[in-house]
């Protein structure tokens, strides 16, 4: 067989990548653009989800093998992984590619239950709880590390936090960026968007609390309080903390330029119709949406968190603020808004560190060389 680089008698591995579900957050999306991209170079894959098939899992079972476990309330988690196990031991995998926490647990045991075929390789994504973790889990993550062979990270401040919390030697982490199709986000051949009489804030995030929507809702209270007129605010995205929002939407009586769409699957559309893009968040990792926003040539209004700040570089591409400020977050739109000159060099600019650091094969490569090591038999 070829990699490919074209050069003869590299074996190229088999990777089954198991996820919770395949909605349209950014990990999903990761896995979606990195499963297509090996598909293209020929690696046999598969992909496994724990609880739900999700838009993308649907789409991508047009090119490789998606299955779902279903783990939800109607199925225990138990049934789920000897579920699990069987695609594993069916499958036979050279590398199995768990991402994210809950997953690598029940992932783990079933990778046992198969009886650890391969090399188990988990990724951490994002930062997914609050404050501490707790006893019993850091418990369970240093265990199931020792077993498993490589762990990665998408940035280095989101294996930095991990690692602290997890009591995982930092030295265990591999970083490999996460990135987009700026192919695919580019934006238009001829932007209309600034002729429209409103301006367009927007956001794309998964409607929880740690994604820091009330803040934005809040900061828009008081642009408008501070006779700020023509605003309309596009949130898109779904998840639990969406009836608290637009409760508060309503008590700010804000309601009149505040759209909830709900979840999108193809975002790129909804990008180009936006001014700027705001990123409200109380924690991340290394923000996809922010990325494709970028590569999409807007410019970006985010917090400060994770690494956010390896992404939007403050008074080039974007501005930055303190996470929970709405304040400070409605100081950074209203200069903005008044300063389109501002908005068109942030976005140019944005659109040029997209090209050049946020492009989607280098990651593909990064992901096949691990990979690759994986099945050679050494770590990377």
């Amino acid at each position: 067989m070829r990699n490919s680089s074209g050069s003869a008698g590299l074996v190229q591995p088999s990777i089954l990548h198991i996820i919770l579900g395949m909605g349209v957050g950014g990990v999903e999306k990761g896995v979606h653009t990195i499963a297509l991209g090996l598909h293209a170079r020929g690696h046999r894959q598969g992909v496994a989800c724990l609880e739900y098939m999700g838009a993308l899992g649907s789409e991508l079972l047009q090119t490789i093998p998606v299955w779902s476990c279903e783990a939800d309330n109607r199925r225990s988690k138990l049934a789920a992984m000897r579920d699990l196990a069987e695609r594993i031991r069916a499958f036979h995998p050279d590398v199995v590619h768990v991402r994210n926490c809950t997953a690598w647990i029940y992932a783990w045991f079933a990778w046992k239950l198969a009886g650890a075929p391969g090399r188990l390789v988990f990724s951490i994504h994002g930062l997914d709880w609050n404050g501490a973790i707790a006893p019993i889990r850091v418990f369970v993550y240093r265990w199931i590390a020792r077993s498993t062979s490589t762990l990665l990270a998408v940035s280095s401040a989101t294996a930095d936090a991990f690692a602290a919390a997890s009591g995982i030697s930092r030295d265990r982490f591999r970083v490999i960026h996460s990135g987009v199709d700026t192919q695919f986000f580019r934006p238009r051949e001829v932007p209309d968007w600034r002729r429209t009489a409103d301006c367009v804030i927007g956001c794309v995030a998964r409607l929880s609390q740690r994604k820091g929507h009330e803040y934005l809702l809040q900061a828009v209270a008081r642009l408008r309080g501070k006779g700020r007129s023509g605003l309309r605010v596009v949130i898109i995205g779904d998840g639990p903390y969406r009836a608290t929002l637009e409760r508060l939407s309503f008590l700010l009586e804000i309601t009149d330029c505040v759209t909830f769409v709900g979840e999108v699957h193809n975002v790129r559309d909804r990008l180009r119709a936006m001014n700027l893009f705001v990123l409200p968040s109380l924690s991340e990792g290394r923000p996809t949406s922010i990325m494709e926003a970028m590569a999409t040539g807007l410019p970006v209004v985010a917090t400060r968190v994770g690494a956010v700040d390896t992404l939007v570089a403050h008074g080039k591409t974007g501005l930055l603020v303190p996470p929970g400020d709405a304040d400070a977050l409605a100081n950074a739109l209203d200069q903005l808004l008044d300063d389109e000159g501002r908005q068109q060099t942030f976005g140019a600019e944005g659109r040029r560190v997209a090209e050049s650091e946020f492009g989607a094969e280098h990651m593909i490569t990064e992901y096949q060389r691990a990979y690759e090591c994986e099945y050679a038999g050494s770590s990377v």
